[in-house]
């Protein structure tokens, strides 16, 4: 996450399917649906498939006697993830659900693949298998806009477009998938869409949405021809300009949305998540001597003595969770310029900003989930902030 989505950490080594859906996804019938499209047969048969709720609490086994109560307890939960194995491989897939339906980003859906899947013999079925799952899925959810890209070429194929590497908004059109939801084809056309250069293949799906795959194998994405067809698509389709009109009226949506009256319950939920920010810095930050604040520099240097004496730092996974999100979400908002939306109950809450996403909470959980896998700080780094 990055920052991005909703996305976890990217596996560099991933095949990684994004998509923002046009309808929200919280209804339970709509996401049993998904999940039995990713247990099917037909798509990637996975093997030991856990399902672990956005609230925390007890992972689930998913299997087809249990998508039902799974998909229930993601839908209560604001969202969860699927993890499991898939041919000896680890896969993910993430929900976002939002509290509120914001004016300049829907719910979303988040999809990792082993690079490992897409190698050996069987690697043009296992494309052409990932490609009817991500048509099947932007079916159901009407998206804006989907993609998939192999995690470890995002930097290269940005740089080698002319772009910045923000993941955000998507650079549609140079990925191996592409899908453009109906905002996206308003700007662009449909006709024009049909006849774009040099992709490997091009369809409408059901619901309106038009996919456009540049090239037949996702790990092909680094090849001279890959970079061709994803120049010569940008240049057709004035990437450049299209994501630009985008990221501005993403930034007006936000700005307005960022300066509405808050509502008695959510002012209540506001002040308990600055509380609970003060506490972890009274709890932590008399260890770190005199200058210690709610910023970026003190939860770098939190984050480093959770490395460096992780024995002094062992509260209950709850407490930790509630003080450490909270910091790490304070710090994004005084230092970087997001907005809280509130969650209930309060772990639940999220920092937006016009082109990201942080869930706080989430990361302070992996954080102590994986011992230092996953830093604290890597959203405030991502952002420019301070790093020890």
């Amino acid at each position: 996450m990055g920052t991005t989505g909703v996305s976890v950490e990217a596996a560099p080594d991933a095949v990684i399917f994004r998509a923002q859906a046009g309808i929200p996804l919280g209804d339970q019938g709509l996401l049993a649906r998904m999940l039995r499209l990713l247990l099917s047969q037909e798509t990637l048969r996975p093997q030991h498939v856990l399902a672990e709720p956005d609230a925390g609490g007890q992972r689930l086994a998913v299997d087809e006697a249990t998508v039902d109560h799974v998909a229930t307890a993601i839908a209560d939960s604001g969202g969860g993830r699927l993890f499991g194995r898939e041919r000896g491989e680890s896969f993910s897939f993430r929900i976002l659900l939002w509290r509120e339906r914001l004016p300049w980003r829907c719910d979303e859906i988040e999809w990792q693949l082993p690079e490992g899947y897409f190698r050996g013999h069987a690697w043009r079925t296992q494309s052409g298998r990932m490609l009817e799952t991500a048509a099947s899925l932007c079916a159901m959810i009407e998206p804006v806009w989907a993609y998939a890209h192999w995690a470890a070429d995002h930097a290269a194929l940005a740089a080698s477009l002319g772009y910045d590497p923000r993941p955000w908004p998507p650079l549609l059109g140079g990925y191996w998938l592409n899908i453009f939801g109906v905002p996206w084809l308003e700007r662009i056309g449909r006709e024009r869409l049909r006849e774009l250069p040099g992709a490997w293949h091009v369809a409408e799906l059901r619901g309106g949405a038009w996919l456009a795959a540049l090239y037949a194998n996702p790990l092909e994405c680094a090849t001279s021809i890959a970079r061709h067809a994803a120049r010569a698509a940008a240049a057709y389709l004035n990437t450049t300009d299209l994501r630009a009109q985008i990221e501005a009226a993403d930034r007006r949506a936000w700005e307005s949305w960022s300066q509405r009256e808050l509502a008695p319950e959510d002012q209540r939920l506001l002040s308990a998540l600055e509380h609970n920010a003060e506490a972890c810095l009274k709890t932590y930050g008399g260890r770190l001597g005199a200058g210690a604040a709610v910023d970026a520099p003190t939860l770098a240097a939190i984050e480093q003595q959770l490395r460096d004496h992780p024995e002094t730092w062992r509260d209950d996974e709850a407490t930790f969770v509630l003080l450490h999100g909270s910091l790490l979400g304070e710090v994004l908002v005084r230092s970087h310029g997001g907005r809280w939306l509130m969650g209930k109950p309060v772990e639940r809450s999220v920092v937006v900003f016009p082109d990201a996403v942080v869930e706080p909470f989430r990361i302070a959980r992996e954080r102590w989930a994986t011992g230092g896998k996953l830093r604290l700080d890597a959203p405030v780094v991502d952002r420019g902030g301070a790093r020890p």
